[in-house]
């Protein structure tokens, strides 16, 4: 037997969820994760469960001494997008190991080792995030279909005059206002999820527990999350309003335009994306601003 030892290393990302440790054990019948071969097919591994990791923790575990993969996963439900494995080499040496949760809504912000250079690691990667991109387009997708014909009826004009009415949004004690072509969904690991027919809205809240200073301001938290996810913009002000936009995403053969809004109220942090075609950012741009805005806290 030797020590495997896991550091998850703090971050505002994903810092309300408990990672799941599991070990690869062909014995196991507790649950299957996925891998990509050599081949490039992929396959499920079966592993058993040894461990949480809590925002900011290192444990230590008695592991065998062949060959294994260790996994980190968010829970069973988003286990096929939002995974990561290390593969740890035989021998009776201890292993230590670091990581931490990066952001990425598509993959569900999942947890990612340092320095894992793994072919077959880097591929499941990539493969998971087109998961996690197909799930949120096919949900929301859904959900508008739906709103269309039992909501809305199915003529364009019922949109065209509900399109400037303001309709209030509540998530938790954090209040939106947006128009009543926008409907509600709950999709895993967001606060709150808000669609229409060309800006989706996603929100997130972060208990400022793990903040280097108690005078951390939403300008901090907002470079907090550009220098932890490695994005190549700046925070910016604007109306009052701290923010920043990053590069444009592909999704679906579709460019969109990414705005995040940093909101902190008292110990909390909050961020407000709005995902805009590229095509409609002329459009939607001003309106972004006085949505963003109009978020308030009780």
């Amino acid at each position: 037997m030797r020590k495997l030892t896991i550091r998850r290393e703090k971050s505002f990302i994903g810092c309300l969820a408990k990672m799941k440790i599991y070990l690869e054990d062909s014995s196991s019948d507790e649950i299957k994760l996925p891998i990509v071969d050599e081949n490039g097919e992929q396959k499920n591994i079966s592993c058993r469960k040894i461990g949480e990791l809590k925002n900011g923790e290192e444990k230590t575990f008695h592991i065998e001494d062949g060959a294994l993969r260790v996994f980190v996963i968010a829970d069973k439900l988003s286990k096929n997008y939002c995974n990561e494995f290390y593969m740890l080499p035989e021998g009776d040496s201890d292993v230590a190991l670091s990581g931490e949760n990066e952001f990425n809504p598509a993959t569900g912000n999942a947890f990612r080792f340092a320095g894992n250079t793994n072919a077959q690691a880097l591929e499941g990667r990539k493969r998971g995030n087109k998961k996690g991109l197909g799930i949120i387009i096919v949900t929301v997708i859904i959900g508008l279909i739906l709103g269309f014909f039992i909501g809305f009826g199915i003529t364009s004009g019922i949109f065209a005059l509900l399109d400037d009415q303001p309709q209030d949004f509540a998530a938790g004690n954090m209040t939106i206002t947006l128009n009543e072509s926008f409907e509600q969904y709950n999709i895993p690991y967001y606060s709150a999820v808000y669609a229409s027919n060309d800006v989706d809205v996603f929100i997130n809240k972060y208990i400022n527990k793990i903040s280097s200073s108690a005078n951390d301001s939403a300008v901090d938290f907002a470079q907090s999350i550009i220098t932890n996810s490695r994005l190549n913009c700046k925070v910016e002000s604007r109306d009052g309003l701290d923010f920043f936009i990053s590069d444009s995403t592909e999704e679906d053969g579709k460019l969109y335009q990414n705005y995040y809004f940093a909101y902190k109220n008292g110990s909390d942090f909050w961020l407000v994306q709005f995902s805009v075609l590229d095509s409609r950012v002329w459009r939607y741009d001003g309106k972004i601003m006085k949505w963003a805005g109009s978020v308030r806290f009780d």
